[in-house]
Formats: structure tokens, C-alpha cells, sequence
């Protein structure tokens, strides 16, 4: 199950380097326009996930993007949030924005958001196991590999060389 792709969309660099930053540490895979036009030309060739847009952008406000985004069939469906100092919701839910945050956006309210849009957690699981059976049970939404993969993935995590270690005293004793 791959990451959710979330499209951020805002002229100001910081605010883009800062959103990108967050998200990510989230688990989503973050792509940023600082513009209008780049957003628009960025959601048609990705067709991301979801969409957080500035509105008060130098090439094309907000408002015109998020009209073409909505009155495009190819688009009309990713959800966009908008995330503004300008505080008119009325006027972007009725543009069609699934969401709206004024600036300072709160983080866990953006997080809630691109959850319920994108599923429950963006993050990756490895899940390990060495009965077949619970493996099997565990649902068909997860990616299953061999219990060597599992086994090499393991050795990686610092956790690993403890247990080892651990499990080597408390047979010596």
C-alpha cells in the first residue's frame, strides 16, 4: 500500500518547505507548486490524493484554481483544502473545497483531515510474523512477503541487536 500523494499548493516558500516537512514526517508523499499554474499542470499529470491551496497566489488565486479544478472532470474529484490567512469558508465550500483552514493551520486538524480523505493513516506497517495462518488472517489490504524479507527487515531495526543480545545472556544462565 503506497503513501497518499498530497499536492501543496502556495506562493510563500517557508510555508511550502514547513507543510512538506510535517507531512512527510506523517507519511504521505508531499509534491509542492509555488503557484497557481504549476498546481494546476502538477494535478493533472499526478492526480494526487488531496490538494492544499493557498488562496492569495501572484499567477492565479486560489479561487481560479479551485473553480478549474472543480469544473474539470479529470479533476473534480481530488479533494482540496484550502489553507488561508483570508477567512471566507462560505465562499470556498461553495466553490467546492472539502476543507478550510485559516492560517496558522493547526496541524492535527490537517492531519484529521487528509486522514478521513486519504484513509485511516498514510504511514506503512511491517507486520511480522511467523505463523502462516495469522499472516493469511491479517486482510487482504496489506502486501504480503516471505518470511526472509520479513527476517532481513528485521535485522535492521536497533531492537534487533538488544533481543539478540538478551536472548544470548538468559541461555548462558
Amino acid at each position: 500500500m503506497d503513501a497518499p500523494v498530497i499536492l501543496v499548493v502556495d506562493d510563500d516558500p517557508t510555508v511550502r518547505a514547513v507543510t512538506e516537512r510535517f507531512l512527510v514526517r506523517e507519511g504521505f508523499i508531499v509534491v509542492t507548486a509555488d503557484g497557481g499554474v504549476e498546481g494546476l499542470r502538477l494535478a493533472r499529470e499526478l492526480r494526487p490524493a488531496a490538494i492544499t491551496l493557498d488562496v492569495m497566489m501572484p499567477d492565479l488565486d486560489g479561487w481560479s484554481v479551485l473553480s478549474v479544478i472543480k469544473g474539470d472532470p479529470a479533476l473534480s474529484d481530488i479533494p482540496v483544502i484550502l489553507m488561508t490567512i483570508v477567512d471566507e469558508k462560505g465562499r470556498g465550500f461553495a466553490l467546492g473545497a472539502t476543507e478550510f483552514l485559516v492560517k496558522p493551520v493547526d496541524r492535527n486538524q490537517l492531519i484529521g483531515t487528509l486522514r478521513k480523505i486519504c484513509g485511516a493513516s498514510g504511514r506503512r506497517v511491517l507486520l511480522v510474523d511467523d505463523e502462516d495462518m495469522a499472516r493469511r488472517g491479517s486482510g487482504s489490504r496489506w502486501r504480503r512477503t516471505g518470511g526472509a524479507w520479513g527476517r532481513r527487515r528485521m535485522a535492521r531495526w536497533p531492537w534487533s541487536n538488544w533481543r539478540r543480545r538478551n536472548r544470548t545472556s538468559s541461555s548462558s544462565t
